[in-house]
């Protein structure tokens, strides 16, 4: 069963998990009990907050075009099941808790975290003909990369 969604609505949700994800890096890197994984998290951060401006930036620009975007998979239920995975891990760790996030543990959700932005971001790119899959591809090169930096940490820290 095809989902349609327009060109701007994709670039907003995709705008929202990112910032959703600068948020759970922010928050994982305060209360990590590991300093090299506070560091990764200060930079994928960064990165997340990058990528959020990039994919505004794209609904802009396709802000009030009518051109909608087939998918073979619910792409819009993808990105918002990412949104409530994290909401689900500020309500556990989030400043107001405190709880400490061991080594482990923030490398696994940060794994999790990075496949799910990958495979949204591979079958976006499947569909997402315009003047914006550079763009797009630029992110999930990124995004690739991110997986590699938690996958060699986890490694070093024998976790």
């Amino acid at each position: 069963m095809p989902y349609l969604f327009s060109a701007c609505e994709i670039a907003r949700l995709a705008a929202q998990v990112e910032a959703k994800g600068a948020g759970f890096y922010r928050c994982l890197q305060s209360v990590s009990q590991e300093p090299q994984v506070a560091e990764m998290c200060a930079f994928l951060a960064g990165q997340e907050t990058q990528h959020e401006t990039r994919f505004l930036r794209m609904a802009e620009a396709h802000a009030g075009s009518e051109q909608m975007h087939e998918y073979s998979v619910d792409i819009g239920r993808m990105m918002k099941s990412t949104v409530s995975w994290l909401e689900d891990f500020y309500a556990k760790h989030g400043p107001e808790h405190g709880t400490p996030a061991d080594a482990e543990e923030s490398l696994a959700l940060a794994a999790d975290l990075e496949e799910q932005s990958v495979e949204t971001y591979s079958r976006m790119r499947e569909v997402y003909i315009s003047r914006f899959s550079p763009l797009i591809e630029k992110i999930l090169q990124e995004e690739q990369q991110h997986l590699r930096t938690v996958a060699e940490l986890r490694n070093s820290l024998g976790t």
